[in-house]
């Protein structure tokens, strides 16, 4: 009975080993190497199956590189070689050919006038700008764009490699609060910071990022990549990613 019994061990580990792997997603294919996901870590292989990299909390590109965030809630980065490195000199080209617009605000007795003109490819200015928003002096005293200012410029290359806030959003304020008014639900907060073309909001002692995080936390870093440094409420530090997951030590 005992070859049968090893046997029957065997096989029973050999089955638990498969389950345990088959809800393992492939979630980058890099070429020689693979990063692979499950409901706990990460883990990166290459080709021959070989674990380089294991249980690691986060992985994400950071344009060339990869940023990680391992077990023990520390940050570093991966080369295309899967190799520690430092992330120096990590550009890469742009196309020019990409539609250029410049965003203005204008306003008359009853209303502010949010004008969008594209300037590449209409050659000579000769198509006018059009309005995209007009917003009544009744619902806002004052309207900026993401630079906190009047005026904007932007092309078709913005946001590549990097966070930014929607390039036409329109942040307004009203009675001492602010708003962003494509936001539907017009939430009114506290304070918007125009951060490095990100916008800040506080509300209420708790600040977040628009369109990254819950304006939750005590405290909030700038993204660097993908990762923003946080603490909570409850004082508890760590990072948060840009789908709001949060990560604490």
């Amino acid at each position: 009975m005992k070859p049968k019994l090893i046997i029957l061990i065997i096989s029973f580990l050999s089955a638990q080993f498969v389950l345990a792997t088959s809800s393992d997603t492939l979630v980058y294919d890099a070429g020689e190497f693979k990063i692979y996901q499950n409901e706990r870590s990460f883990r990166i292989e290459n080709n021959s199956g070989k674990i380089l990299y294991n249980h690691l909390k986060y992985v994400g590109p950071a344009i060339r590189f990869w940023q990680i965030l391992d077990d023990k809630n520390r940050i570093f980065y991966l080369d295309q070689e899967m190799k520690i490195t430092e992330p120096e000199n990590n550009f890469f080209g742009l196309c020019g050919t990409v539609p250029h617009y410049e965003l203005k605000v204008q306003s008359n007795k009853k209303e502010f006038l949010i004008m969008e003109d594209e300037t590449f490819y209409d050659y000579g200015n000769e198509i006018p700008a059009e309005i995209k928003f007009r917003i009544s002096k009744q619902d806002a005293d004052e309207v900026y764009f993401i630079n906190g200012k009047k005026e904007f410029n932007y092309d078709g290359n913005y946001g590549i490699g990097s966070l930014k806030a929607q390039p036409d959003l329109v942040i307004y304020r009203k009675n001492g609060k602010f708003g962003i008014w494509q936001d539907e639900s017009k939430t009114l907060y506290d304070y918007i910071e125009f951060e490095d073309l990100n916008l800040k909001l506080y509300q209420n002692g708790k600040v977040g990022y628009h369109g990254l995080t819950e304006v939750k936390y005590k405290e909030i870093q700038p993204f660097i990549y993908n990762l923003a440094g946080i603490k909570t409420a409850e004082g508890k530090t760590g990072f948060v990613d840009m789908q709001g997951k949060e990560y604490l030590n």
